[in-house]
């Protein structure tokens, strides 16, 4: 609370979440420092975001402000992190993210961003109307709950809009709002019980202090003591609002928790207009049930709930309110609720009628009784219908009453194909069309005679057409035609039970569709058929009674090689797979049959734990099957060092944990992929050396391990020789089958924040491909004709060129003719190593190639070779990635200097851009490093650059003192009483940029020649930044266009434009800054003794202003 500090990081804080709540609220308060900037926090628990930020106001970090910082050394981003706005109108940023293995709290303040608000009041009309139509659904409500005349602008601008309204009722209510143009959002109401941590309070309508919470950007949560007062009364304010349309009102039966009376209360006080109800499973009380039966606004209703068994409503009458409706449990329905309809369309199902109750029905049905009646459905809860006595007095089922042609019926929401249909005359002269058939639904059996009115009809439905063509024998004639139609497996598997003839014509008919066959053996037998995409089309299910080993033969004989033979017969299967539930049923049970029947993959999978005994007799035992999955997580320890080898074949273990080194050595699977292992480096290397030697796995093609913890890829790759191709090393073997491998690793990366810094902590995965068709054969470069090899070289990048002109003299003489027509250029970077980075020009690469110099003390990589670089035999080298060369030396500047002129000799670049890096892990020599710079490049350098944080005061100056580059960035900062008083702006560098220049007085500006300067964190006073004015004006600054002087304070503009003639202008002129055009919207400008007219601006807030001149030549 009580630190003066700018940019802190504490590691391994024991502080808990309600301290860290503290400290945020007393910063928003401006009760702590104001200098703050950055506030790393990181401890080794995980933090609770709710409470580290109870009772503070943010909002989430749009994409359009995400922002990323490399003050004070460290990167940061923004982005998936929270805003919110201090007392003293700055915004700040706090975000979470795991750091060095530790959970992180970061804050930040970039101190250049102030929250100012937008009175939209103040805007002219049209403009205001343009700021509210482009708002979101959630954004115009949330304005409207501010003043009443913003409601009524929002209520005027919005009106013209027409939004859709869903309301769904489960465990809250749910009321989602949709524009025209896709935009949405909604408001959930909950219990006051359930209210969140993280909740702010506003009025709603008549009630105050409502707790509410964003739980996205486009969802509203609001807790209310009565939900459904809640919900009327946010209904009440959007209909007030907007121009709303009802759709539709879904309620879960199964998930309310609530009292399920006030749900319907709530329905039937509801006055609006919905399209559509639905009403999910769930058993109902039955007085709730009836209320809403006798609700008239329901026009178009599906009720899946279910009253009591004893349940009945004989005054319950289908009027002309009862537009289509849809009652999926009507067993309660008698004749009577049907004696008079006023619906249009009716479904309804597991009805309680005999065949004489429905003959009486459709009896009335033909008299044209029913009006309006267009489509009905009555599904029976059994399967001995008699057509004969259905249709009574209606139909002789003679062949002249049945229509054959197909027509859809696509009304009321139903796209239903009608063909072979019964049709009979109705008496007002309409047809009525009839229809039978059998469904399989969820819940069981559901078999019934259909009546469509009007020329309505139902589409033929297997499984049951053998009932249907004793009804109608005239379908045979038409029945391939039928099974080319519908291509539905399970109904050719049903027709083909007919006869013999039938068998044939499935069989013929479906010989040109493939189907994939999946077998499940668990306590039943399940043969799955699925097209090629895995859509299962098609289910048969075997139950096999199995009360001991001695009698499973047989079962299996008896039932499930019935099917199995049945099925391979009809159709046709390009890929065939079995599921054992091994804890269910033994695997050993079903290990003759695996054998003896054809199948391409077996899987086995179990429940729990399978103990360590059946597990190794598994996998010791696995069935001469292509392809083996195991799904299984066994007990362990084990003793099996070998697994069963079945040549050729493949292998994958979902739980791989328990695979040793030995299991890896004996087994020789074609193709192999483990998950969740836990070998060691040295063991995966060992591997390795074993399989390119030719000593193990000669049958082996592809292999894939993920790890369960990372391992280090140079540790795996140890003492293999290899080349690069991308991200693969391709090693050579020695094995008489093979020729070569290609090793692909996958990187494990820790992220301080998402899209940041990023550290390589080892790798999780390994792919393996062994071919015989790709060769290792050695290029003699020399022996190539010379076109050709010129060629060779030309492909080549920067890196490879380099290492090519190392082998031998000749090679280099010959690179470097071709090479250095080219010309490149190279920023060079100096921390804890030099750095030099050449690309083409104009950039041709994706990426610049990297040479870097470091010192031999640090960490090499085990697989690093020898090359001759200068006048030096065998430099340590290790070619890194596709654009990393490292140099290991004794000596690093020694070795920059041999590298740099190696590099020069070779190739024909000009070093652009020079940049000094330091921070808390690295400390730059800046006396050895500047000398090095001066010594060696000799051409004038473009930039120069200097990162860091505090640096001692002699290097400082020096840095002052010897810049001759084009332009220098000092991001540096010396000691508070740090002075340089003979430190002048020479021609030597024309541009400066100094972001620490609490050191520099007047003196240092007299005679000042460079063209731009920008300072932050600038000492001078008002009266001497009005001097500089002065200054300038006396044509004492010939030569500069461009001052910007930062200070931390606010500016008296009286003082500053003190005796100076100027003019205020809003004229937009264009200054051109670095090669780049820049708006500048007029300001105050005056004119120098010399004629040239200048521009002042002053920016920023009132702690932290900018002063801006422009000096037009």
């Amino acid at each position: 609370m009580k630190f003066n500090g700018v940019s802190m990081m504490f590691r391994d804080i024991e502080l808990t979440d309600e301290d860290i709540n503290s400290f945020l609220k007393a910063y928003i308060k401006n009760e702590t420092s104001p200098n703050l900037e950055r506030m790393i926090l990181s401890a080794d628990r995980v933090l609770d975001i709710d409470t580290v930020l109870d009772g503070l106001v943010f909002s989430n970090v749009e994409a359009k402000d995400v922002r990323i910082s490399e003050k004070h050394g460290v990167r940061y981003t923004n982005e998936d992190g929270y805003r919110i706005v201090t007392k003293n109108k700055e915004i700040c940023y706090i975000s979470f993210c795991i750091f060095g293995g530790q959970e992180t709290f970061i804050l930040a303040n970039w101190k250049d961003e102030v929250h100012k608000p937008l009175r939209l009041l103040d805007l002219p009309y049209l403009a205001m109307k343009q700021v509210i139509e482009s708002m979101t659904l959630m954004e115009a409500f949330n304005l409207s709950l501010t003043s009443p005349t913003l409601h009524h602008f929002v209520k005027h601008f919005f009106k013209t809009q027409k939004l859709k309204l869903t309301i769904q009722i489960s465990d809250c209510f749910l009321v989602f709002l949709k524009a025209p143009n896709g935009s949405f959002f909604s408001f959930e109401t909950h219990e006051y019980s359930e209210i969140e941590k993280i909740c702010l309070r506003m009025k709603f309508g008549s009630f105050s202090k409502v707790p509410f919470c964003l739980d996205e950007p486009f969802c509203l949560k609001t807790f209310w003591d009565d939900i459904t007062k809640g919900t009327t009364e946010l209904l009440t304010l959007l209909l007030d609002l907007f121009n709303v349309e009802f759709e539709k009102l879904s309620v879960h039966t199964e998930f309310i928790h609530i009292d399920y009376g006030s749900v319907v209360d709530w329905i039937n006080r509801l006055n609006s207009p919905i399209k559509e109800y639905y009403f999910g499973k769930g058993t109902v009380n039955d007085t709730h049930y009836s209320q809403i039966l006798h609700n008239n606004n329901l026009k178009k209703c599906k009720f899946s709930q279910k009253p009591s068994d004893d349940f009945t409503l004989p005054e319950f009458r289908f009027t002309d309110d009862h537009v289509n409706w849809q009652i999926w449990n009507a067993q309660w329905i008698t004749l009577d609720n049907l004696s008079e309809i006023g619906s249009v369309s009716s479904l309804l199902n597991h009805l309680k009628f005999t065949d004489q109750d429905v003959n009486l029905f459709f009896n009335t049905l033909i008299t044209g009784k029913f009006k309006n009646l267009e489509f009905i459905y009555l599904g029976l809860n059994r399967m001995d219908i008699e057509p004969s006595i259905v249709l009574d007095g209606i139909s002789d089922l003679e062949e002249e009453d049945i229509n054959r042609n197909e027509r859809v019926f696509n009304r009321h929401g139903y796209d239903l194909p009608l063909e072979n249909t019964v049709d009979v005359l109705m008496a007002t002269g309409e047809t009525c069309s009839f229809q039978f058939y059998r469904l399989e639904d969820e819940d069981g059996v559901n078999s019934g005679p259909v009546s469509k009115c009007q020329g309505a009809g139902f589409p033929l439905v297997s499984p049951a057409l053998p009932l249907l063509f004793s009804w109608f024998p005239q379908y045979f004639r038409n029945i391939k035609k039928q099974v080319q139609r519908t291509q539905i497996p399970k109904f050719g598997y049903e027709i083909s039970q007919c006869s013999k003839n039938m068998k044939n014509t499935v069989k013929s008919s479906m010989s040109n569709i493939k189907f994939r066959l999946e077998l499940s053996a668990d306590k039943s037998f399940i043969f799955q058929l699925s097209n090629e995409k895995r859509r299962c089309l098609a289910q048969f299910r075997v139950v096999a009674q199995i009360p001991d080993e001695s009698t499973l033969a047989t079962e299996l004989e008896r039932e499930v090689d019935t099917v199995n033979r049945q099925l391979n017969e009809l159709f046709q299967f390009s890929h065939r797979r079995i599921t054992v539930q091994v804890d269910v049923l033994h695997w050993s049970l079903l290990k003759r049959w695996l054998n003896s029947v054809h199948f391409d993959a077996c899987a086995y999978k179990s429940r729990g734990i399978l103990e360590t005994d059946d597990f190794e007799l598994l996998i010791s035992n696995l069935p001469n099957i292509h392809t083996v999955y195991l799904y299984i997580t066994p007990r362990g320890p084990f003793s099996t060092t070998r697994l069963n080898n079945l040549d050729g074949k493949r292998l994958f273990l979902a739980n791989a944990k328990w695979i040793r080194l030995e299991n890896l050595m004996t087994t020789d699977f074609a193709q192999i992929n483990y998950s969740n292992v836990c070998l060691r480096s040295k063991d995966v290397n060992a591997f390795l050396e074993s399989l390119m030697g030719g000593r193990s796995n000669k049958s082996l093609r592809y292999m894939k391990l993920n790890f369960m913890f990372p391992l280090v890829e140079c540790d795996i790759l140890k003492d293999l020789l290899f080349t690069e191709d991308g991200d693969a090393k391709v090693c050579e073997t020695s094995n008489s089958d093979l020729e070569s491998a290609r090793i692909v690793t996958s990187t494990y990366k820790l992220f301080f924040t998402r899209k940041s810094l990023e550290s390589k902590a080892g790798i999780t995965g390994l792919e393996l491909f062994i071919t015989k068709n790709e060769v290792l054969k050695p290029m003699k470069l020399l022996k190539l004709p010379l076109i050709v090899a010129e060629q060779v070289i030309r492909s080549m990048n920067i890196r490879e060129a380099f290492i090519v002109s190392t082998c031998s003299r000749r090679i280099r003489a010959f690179v470097k003719i071709l090479i250095k027509k080219r010309h490149y250029k190279c920023s060079l970077k100096i921390s804890d190593a030099y750095m030099f980075s050449i690309d083409t020009v104009p950039v041709q690469d994706d990426f610049p190639q990297c040479f870097y110099a470091r010192d031999i003390n640090e960490k090499t990589s085990n697989y690093s070779i020898e090359l001759r670089i200068g006048d030096h035999e065998k430099v340590v080298t290790y070619a890194w990635d596709y654009k990393y060369l490292m140099t290991y030396w004794k000596d690093i500047h020694c070795g920059a200097t041999e590298l740099y002129r190696d590099l020069m000799g070779l190739f024909n670049f000009t070093v652009e851009s020079v940049s000094f890096f330091e921070n808390w892990r690295v400390d730059v020599d800046y006396e050895k490093a500047i000398d090095w710079v001066h010594k060696n490049v000799e051409t004038k350098i473009g930039t120069s650059k200097y990162f860091g944080h505090d640096v001692e005061d002699s290097d400082y100056s020096k840095i002052l003192n010897t810049s001759k580059s084009i332009q220098c960035n000092l991001y540096l900062k010396p000691s508070e009483n740090y002075q340089n008083i003979d430190f002048k702006f020479t021609e030597d560098t024309p541009h400066w940029k100094i972001y620490e220049g609490h050191w520099l007085t007047l003196d240092n500006f007299l005679d000042m020649q460079c063209v731009t300067l920008v300072i932050d964190h600038c000492a001078l006073t008002d009266t001497e930044l009005h001097s500089l004015l002065t200054n300038l004006i006396n044509g004492s600054f010939p030569n500069l266009e461009f001052l910007s002087i930062i200070v931390n304070r606010n500016i008296d503009m009286e003082i500053l434009l003190e005796g100076i003639d100027r003019e205020v202008t809003g004229a937009v002129r264009v200054f051109k800054r670095y090669e780049q055009d820049i708006n500048i919207p007029g300001g105050i400008e005056f004119l120098t003794n010399a004629g040239q007219n200048c521009t002042l601006r002053i920016e920023g807030g009132d702690t932290r202003r900018r002063m801006n001149v422009f000096v037009w030549k």
